[in-house]
């Protein structure tokens, strides 16, 4: 029942090439709408023990809590805890975007309508594929197949800017992710431990036992020094997908030059599916009793993707961009998070929550600045109280929610995280987060009334140029704060709003645990 999960958006991209070319553009609301039923009545079924008739019917592995129905790709893929919780929100988020996307196509300048909606649901199908995949092979192929078909739809405005952030894109994660696969071959070569016997449960000539699952319970048993090694690799590799500093130099550009439905989804999921691989990779780590290595490793490298953030967004003339430095200072609060652990570790899942659900609806928000000004400019866009009050509002609640200001849900992530940094005496760390996290927070305020309240005289059809208008139409001041172009965002700030303050009791497992 889980292979649905990725039988549906992979069904899709070939229906995108047999539906009429007039629909083609209603295809990924249907298929999203499908996809978050399918993953809502999983996520049920696996999360209730009582379900004891289903796992009959259904003859797939009760494990505690967990039912996980898995039939055609058994020991491949997996519906584990932080699984259920990132697919849930990743279909959810599609959802909402594919929605947003319905009013998209007739004012921006897509011109191939079918070929976009082909390389969007294989993006959306190789996003699943990396949140369920249990085997390393198959969660790193699917890793790179993302990067592969995220290519052309940052490519769709065929722009000189676009096509240089999508060769940068394609070389800086493409050769990141090569560096992955070598911490794979590392990852087999420690299943030798140092008296040269195989570790119990694992076969180097069993392909198929090369599982997250399988070597966090025999963890103990490996060649700690390879282990570490292949940590190193994997976190240079899954950090460039991520965007952590140093490796981030694709990221703002990529970001920028993307169309917006796209935009969200890199911020907003597959910033997820990278971090997973991190994730999945500390925890072999800790389960090898080396977890202080790779916690080490996060801290310094989270805090410097802080850093950098707070550096290039102080005087960030591009909104995009300007959303896309404060994705990298939420990266390294993710990181530094998991690095402390205990309870900053469920401080961070819940970031990556909140985060994921205000910046896509903030990059949608600014969409729809972007679709009326005709510029990504800060300093063109001025009054936008008055010319897009909804659009204002959904932009300022997001932006609230980005600094982390109560009572938006990463307000309390940020603290547990301090709080936690305080317990464990951990100073340094906690003094270099408040400093970054405050000089991110106030130059996104310094942003936020610039773009609202400055009332700069700019004749808006005058002020573009090629770069600026690439996404946006000719088409006048049409009402960008109706319908779908404002639906998704009140969605996703609604929801995340709600888990703030209340979250049912089986995600609050999921996460906890």
């Amino acid at each position: 029942m889980i292979e649905l999960l990725l039988i549906v958006p992979l069904l899709g991209t070939f229906l995108s090439i047999l539906f009429p070319l007039k629909k083609v553009y209603t295809l990924p609301l249907w298929i999203a709408t499908l996809h978050l039923f399918l993953t809502i009545i999983n996520f049920i079924i696996t999360c209730n023990p009582n379900l004891a008739l289903i796992a009959e019917i259904f003859p797939g592995q009760l494990s505690g809590t967990q039912i996980q129905l898995v039939f055609f790709f058994k020991g491949y893929i997996t519906f584990d805890g932080v699984s259920r919780v990132i697919i849930l929100l990743t279909s959810f988020l599609f959802f909402s975007v594919s929605l947003y996307l319905y009013d998209y196509f007739k004012y921006s300048q897509i011109k191939n309508e079918r070929s976009f909606i082909f390389f969007y649901l294989i993006f959306f199908f190789s996003m699943n594929v990396v949140i369920l995949a249990d085997h390393l092979i198959l969660f790193w192929s699917a890793i790179e197949l993302s990067t592969l078909v995220t290519a052309p739809l940052v490519l769709t405005f065929k722009t000189k800017k676009a096509v240089e952030a999508t060769w940068r894109y394609i070389l800086l994660c493409s050769i990141g992710i090569a560096f992955a696969l070598i911490g794979v071959f590392f990852l087999v070569i420690s299943l030798n431990n140092p008296s040269g016997v195989i570790a119990e449960h694992l076969s180097i000539l069993s392909i198929s036992n090369l599982t997250f699952s399988r070597l966090y319970l025999v963890a103990n048993k490996l060649d700690v020094v390879w282990v570490k090694a292949s940590f190193i690799l994997f976190l240079i590799g899954y950090g460039t997908k991520m965007g952590i500093a140093p490796m981030h130099t694709w990221l703002a550009d990529t970001y920028s030059e993307a169309p917006t439905p796209v935009s969200a989804l890199l911020a907003g999921a597959l910033t997820n599916c990278a971090y997973l691989g991190i994730y999945k990779s500390h925890q072999i780590l800790i389960y090898a009793n080396a977890g202080e290595f790779s916690s080490t490793l996060l801290k310094i490298y989270g805090l410097l993707s802080m850093f950098v953030a707070a550096i290039f967004i102080l005087r960030q003339k591009d909104i995009k961009r300007m959303l896309g430095y404060s994705s990298m200072e939420n990266i390294g609060i993710v990181c530094v998070g998991t690095a402390i652990g205990g309870v900053a570790q469920y401080a961070a899942l819940l970031q990556v929550i909140y985060h994921s659900l205000i910046k896509s609806s903030l990059f949608l928000s600014v969409g729809n600045i972007i679709l009326l000004y005709k510029t990504k400019e800060n300093h063109k866009i001025f009054e936008l109280t008055k010319k897009m009050p909804k659009s204002f509002m959904l932009f300022f609640i997001g932006i609230i929610g980005l600094i982390g200001l109560p009572p938006m849900g990463t307000f309390f992530s940020k603290m547990i995280l301090i709080f936690e940094s305080f317990l464990q005496k951990d100073f340094l760390t906690m003094i270099f987060f408040l400093i970054f996290v405050i000089i991110v927070g106030c130059s996104l305020i310094t942003h936020l009334i610039r773009i609202s309240f400055s009332k700069q005289e700019i004749d808006i059809g005058e002020s573009r140029d090629n770069r600026e208008s690439s996404e946006s139409k000719n088409v006048g001041e049409e009402n960008f704060d109706s319908r779908f172009f404002v639906w998704p965002q009140y969605l996703l700030l609604i929801s995340s709003i709600i888990l703030t303050f209340w979250i049912p009791a089986t995600l609050y497992n999921l996460i906890k645990h």
